[in-house]
């Protein structure tokens, strides 16, 4: 038998007799127009327009050669942004900031020390101011963080503006449950000659509407019907029922708080009252003379100031 006597056949087998044959409707482009080719190639068997709405794509999967369509046009819905303050009072964090509801009894003892150690460094908090925003309850979490900031940093500005130490410590409240009407309550330090100056900038800060108010302060501490310190401290600290039951406070409940819910001033921290306090038993046991800090005195006039221009390069 010749090569020529082989006759090549006319279809071309497939790999396994028992499948059923396949057939692969491929989709080309021609002329602006969708065309589906038989499965040998030889003809077009119709054309369609293509559609203006969607553009679309084929992609072979599997061994068979089957065609799956997939649709990469504009008309794909892409899932709502999820509210991350959904529902937020009932969580109890919310990426890396807590949210609490009440005070320990660790954090009303810092505050308690703070409160002290300012009297102690000279600097005594002599000025209560209170902070209630109008559209508080329309600000989300993050913004009223960033409101309570600004109103801090304002009354630090006027400190710097004043040439004297910002001192304060300050506590967020709010409704219990609700986290509705949240307020903050700041204990600053003002020097007796600009009190007065003080309370009236800071009043016009709102126009004179009630959102802020603020009054004067001591560090007079009375006692409860069980035995218990109240003072103005105690006042912004009193949504703590751990200082209620081993400290007698008189307590009130308030609600969830987003981000910290109380804060001093780098002067009051627990790190700048220990270094105080080394360096005033220091001073104590060299028996020197103990360092207000943050109290401006004059700066020393010298002797021939007052003389003469022409004599003022002279010793004095």
């Amino acid at each position: 038998m010749t090569r020529s006597d082989i006759a090549p056949p006319k279809e071309a087998p497939f790999a396994n007799d028992n499948f059923q044959e396949l057939k692969c409707d491929l989709h080309g482009q021609v002329g602006g127009h969708f065309a589906q080719f038989s499965p040998d190639f030889s003809q077009i068997d119709k054309v369609e327009p293509l559609s203006a709405e969607a553009e679309r794509s084929s992609m072979v999967s599997g061994a068979a050669g089957v065609m799956q369509e997939l649709e990469r046009g504009s008309g794909t819905h892409r899932p709502a942004k999820r509210d991350r303050f959904a529902n937020w009072t009932k969580k109890t964090k919310i990426g890396r900031r807590s949210i609490t509801r009440q005070l320990t009894l660790r954090q009303v003892t810092d505050l308690k020390s703070a409160w002290h150690h300012a009297k102690t460094i000279g600097q005594p908090v002599n000025r209560f101011i209170t902070f209630r925003p109008k559209d508080i309850n329309d600000q989300d979490p993050e913004q009223r963080i960033k409101t309570w900031w600004s109103w801090r940093n304002k009354l630090a500005q006027f400190a710097r503006d004043n040439g004297f130490d910002f001192t304060c410590l300050w506590t967020r409240e709010s409704k219990r449950e609700t986290a509705k009407d949240e307020h903050l309550h700041v204990l600053m330090h003002v020097p007796p000659p600009l009190q007065k100056r003080f309370d009236k900038v800071v009043r016009a800060w709102c126009n004179g509407s009630e959102e802020i108010d603020v009054r004067g302060c001591t560090y007079r501490i009375r006692r409860n019907e069980k035995g218990g310190e109240e003072s103005v401290l105690t006042y912004i600290a009193k949504n703590s029922p751990q200082a209620g039951r081993y400290l007698n406070h008189t307590i009130q409940y308030g609600g969830p708080i987003f981000g910290r819910r109380y804060g001093l001033s780098t002067n009051l921290t627990a790190r700048a009252r220990s270094r105080d306090e080394v360096q005033g038993g220091l001073r104590r046991d060299l028996r020197l003379p103990s360092i207000q800090v943050g109290v401006s005195t004059a700066v020393p006039v010298a002797a021939n100031e007052d003389a003469p221009s022409r004599y003022r390069n002279q010793a004095a």
